[in-house]
């Protein structure tokens, strides 16, 4: 195809009839306006055996030349910037030699110093006579060229790297910021391989459209260091090209990498953690599916955490608390048939919208601390009913006291009945008195007895409203005869309106009975007149149940004050030293606590607290 600018000067030149003195064209106005109007042609012609360039007035004007005067091939040279004017010249001569087309781009300086870039194109006729012309065209590219220079600016500044390549796979440009992506200065990548940088790119480049056609992919650039260096590529098939150029787009992408892999290494420690956790960890979404599951949950349930992923809760607990937020015991039935006790944890999570959108769970099995502790509590009953028995020896004289003393009334009754019916005619109106008297004496033997049976007998701690201060008036009638033998002067100072406890009658009863005997043992050896024992029921400030008792025996060294409820410890001859340890775990499976000061002027006194009694008391 004959390009546009060639075809115009051969029209131009068959119109051409006559050329005036001054030597500047004058061709008819009809191609002088086509060429002007429609490219902005300036024509020129050179005689090159003569010398003389002839121009229209718009080449006179591109080339800063005055009008009307000669133009020779030295006089145009001259106008040119130095730094082109070489190599505008080599292409002139090599058009000439080989007669062949040119075109060059070069510098005008004008007149006052500012320069005009320009377009030369131009071929060499076929000689008319004796002469040899040269004609072409050439137009302003100016404006061309500064949007090029800021293009250019643009690319080397731009952070993205770009290197546009040939149909042989080939760089023909490169920006800075390519160049150091891979360790080369930037006019060292001219003509290298894109294929020694970018393994693979030619294969991609291949499977890329025509037209506009766009492709992206991740791949590792080789550095001229022999490292690698990670890079998002964007190939893009250049438009209007001849040449099939296709622009290489480089993003560096090591810091993303980087980042992408401690984000994938703290997933998969997290991972492990949650795996790892002896727990149930999970979380349901909105509609109570499985989103995450542990391990521990999918050995639960013989399964794998992704089988459980998308599952109902519902499908494998209760839906009265499979998506239920809060605390719960629940009993979970495992993969084996066995009944497992866990402490079920769950929380909303709040979304981006700060509403709970998930459900965050962990389960703590405590199927092995419950069954501790309900075998610890079977320890301290067993504990607690040897103490009594070993207690209810050492009170057998007393024991033994109250029931002979009803048992020989009720005697001493009968025979008094039998001698008034004997009488004639029977007294029987003292008969009617003594058969009371029998019944009262049988009535307070049976207390007695039951009593006993109550202390005696074996089973868990009750929970019930307890008197304490009725269970202190039963204590002092149960152990009175021994306090009388050991000439112990009891008083008991009881809170008028003081509330129930909630707990086990006969194990309080039995703390108190222990407190009472060991300030009675205490005094042993202080004079008679002056062994007091002081009970004393009250309400503390914290709205606890106290009882004290207090004596004025030997007292207790200060270091000991604690160490008197270890177990095994004791100050008694034929002591087995369990009975104060007993009696603070009994207290403090009610609630409540057990401890021991040295009481004013002389002897010990022994506190212990319980909580009062509510309807919410658990």
């Amino acid at each position: 195809m004959v390009p546009r600018w060639l075809a115009a000067l051969r029209s131009l030149l068959v119109s051409s009839k006559t050329r005036p003195a001054n030597g500047d064209l004058m061709p008819d106005q009809h191609h002088l306006h086509l060429a002007s109007d429609s490219a902005q042609l300036a024509l020129w012609e050179w005689d090159m055996t003569a010398d003389r360039i002839r121009t229209t007035a718009l080449g006179r004007t591109l080339f800063g030349l005055t009008p009307g005067n000669p133009v020779r091939f030295a006089d145009l040279l001259a106008t040119v910037h130095p730094e082109d004017r070489a190599g505008l010249e080599e292409a002139v001569i090599r058009a000439r030699g080989h007669r062949q087309r040119y075109a060059r781009e070069c510098r005008i300086v004008l007149a006052d110093g500012s320069v005009r870039w320009i377009a030369l194109r131009g071929q060499v006729q076929q000689p008319a006579g004796d002469g040899e012309i040269m004609a072409g065209v050439a137009f302003d590219v100016s404006a061309a060229k500064l949007a090029e220079e800021r293009f250019r600016h643009l690319v080397e500044v731009s952070p993205t790297g770009h290197l546009i390549s040939g149909a042989d796979g080939r760089i023909v440009f490169a920006n800075a910021t390519a160049a150091g992506h891979f360790g080369y200065p930037a006019a060292a990548l001219a003509g290298r391989s894109m294929d020694s940088l970018l393994p693979g790119h030619t294969r991609l480049a291949a499977t890329l459209g025509g037209g506009t056609a766009r492709t992206t992919c991740d791949l590792a650039g080789q550095r001229g260091d022999g490292g690698e260096i990670a890079l998002q590529m964007t190939l893009t098939r250049l438009p209007g090209t001849d040449d099939d150029l296709l622009l290489t787009s480089l993003v560096d992408i090591s810091e993303r990498k980087r980042h992408e892999e401690q984000l994938l290494r703290g997933r998969r420690f997290l991972r492990d953690v949650i795996d790892g956790n002896p727990c149930l960890i999970f979380v349901l979404d909105e509609d109570g599916r499985f989103t995450l599951a542990n391990q521990r949950l999918a050995d639960l349930h013989g399964t794998t955490p992704d089988s459980l992923i998308g599952k109902y809760a519902t499908d494998l607990w209760p839906p009265a608390t499979a998506g239920t937020a809060g605390d719960s015991e629940e009993r979970i039935v495992d993969a084996q048939g066995r009944h497992r006790l866990f402490h079920m944890i769950r929380r909303p999570v709040a979304g981006p919208d700060g509403k709970g959108q998930t459900m965050l769970g962990i389960g703590i099995d405590i199927t092995a601390r419950k069954e501790s502790e309900l075998e610890i509590e079977r320890q301290r009953n067993e504990l607690a009913h040897l103490s009594r028995v070993t207690m209810l020896g050492e009170l057998s004289g007393s024991l033994a006291h109250e029931l002979n003393q009803p048992l020989a009334a009720i005697l001493a009754n009968a025979q008094a009945a039998q001698r008034f019916l004997a009488q004639e005619p029977p007294n029987l109106a003292e008969v009617a008195d003594i058969l009371a008297d029998i019944v009262a004496d049988d009535r307070h033997a049976g207390s007695v007895i039951q009593g006993l049976r109550l202390l005696l007998k074996k089973g868990e701690m009750r929970q019930e409203p307890v008197d304490l201060n009725e269970a202190v008036r039963a204590v002092l009638k149960l152990v009175r005869s021994d306090l009388l033998n050991a000439h112990v002067a009891a008083v008991a100072t009881l809170a008028p309106d003081l509330p129930a406890v909630r707990g086990d009658r006969v194990q309080l009863q039995q703390v108190l009975l222990n407190l009472v005997a060991n300030a009675s043992e205490a005094m042993a050896g202080v004079a008679v007149g002056q062994r007091r024992l002081a009970i004393v029921s009250a309400v503390d400030s914290s709205g606890m149940v106290r009882l004290s008792v207090a004596d004025r025996g030997c007292g207790i060294a200060a270091g000991d004050l604690e160490r008197v409820f270890e177990p095994f410890v004791t100050t008694k001859a034929q002591g087995l030293g369990l009975g104060l340890a007993v009696c603070r775990r009994l207290v403090e499976a009610h609630g409540g606590r057990l401890w021991a000061e040295t009481a004013t002027p002389a002897g010990a006194c022994f506190h212990f607290t319980v909580p009062a009694y509510t309807e919410a008391t658990p």
